[in-house]
C-alpha cells in the first residue's frame, strides 16, 4: 500500500513538472522563437525603407516617380510601425498563452482535444477584423507552437507516465 501511494504521488509530481514546463517553460520558446521572427521581418523591412529612400534621392527630374516611392516609403514605414508590439500587447499574449496551453493540456488529458479546434476557429475569428498579413502570420504560427508544446507534454503526461492514472481518478470524481 506504502509503495502504491509512493508511486502515486512521484507520477503526480513529475506531471506537475511536466505541465509547469510545458505551460511557462513554452510562453520563453514562443517568446524566443517570434522575438527573433519580429526581428528579422523590422530588418527586412528596414532595408526596403532605406532603398527606396536612396531610389527616391537619385530621382530628380521625375515628380509622378516621386511622389509615387513617397507613398510606398509612408506604406513601408507603417508596416514597420505595425510590426511592432506594445507592452501590453506582448504581457496579454504572455497570460492568454499561459491559460492557453493549460486548457490544451487539460482537455487532451481528459479525452476532449475538439476543445482546441473550436478555440482556435474562436481565437482566429476574433482576429481575422483587422487582419495584418504580417501580424497574423505571426499570430498563427505563436499560437501552432502553443498547440504544439501543449499536445506534446499531454501526451507524454497520458501515455508514458500515467495512462491509467488520469482515468482512476477521473471514476473516483464522477
Amino acid at each position: 500500500m506504502c509503495t502504491v501511494l509512493f508511486i502515486f504521488i512521484l507520477k503526480l509530481i513529475i506531471i506537475v513538472c511536466i505541465m509547469f514546463i510545458a505551460i511557462f517553460g513554452g510562453d520563453f520558446v514562443i517568446t524566443y522563437v517570434m522575438d527573433r521572427m519580429r526581428k528579422k521581418a523590422e530588418e527586412d523591412l528596414e532595408d526596403k525603407i532605406k532603398k527606396l529612400k536612396k531610389e527616391h534621392k537619385e530621382i530628380s527630374n521625375d515628380t509622378k516617380k516621386q511622389d509615387y516611392l513617397k507613398e510606398k516609403i509612408l506604406n513601408r514605414e507603417d508596416e514597420l510601425e505595425d510590426c511592432k508590439p506594445t507592452d501590453c500587447e506582448k504581457k496579454m499574449a504572455t497570460y492568454i498563452g499561459i491559460l492557453e496551453r493549460t486548457m490544451y493540456i487539460g482537455v487532451w488529458l481528459v479525452d476532449f482535444p475538439a476543445f482546441i479546434g473550436a478555440w482556435l476557429v474562436v481565437k482566429i475569428v476574433g482576429k481575422w477584423p483587422n487582419r495584418n498579413s504580417g501580424r497574423i502570420d505571426r499570430f498563427l504560427i505563436g499560437t501552432g507552437l502553443s498547440v504544439s508544446i501543449a499536445v506534446f507534454s499531454a501526451f507524454i503526461i497520458k501515455e508514458y507516465i500515467a495512462p491509467k492514472m488520469l482515468d482512476n481518478i477521473l471514476d473516483l470524481l464522477f
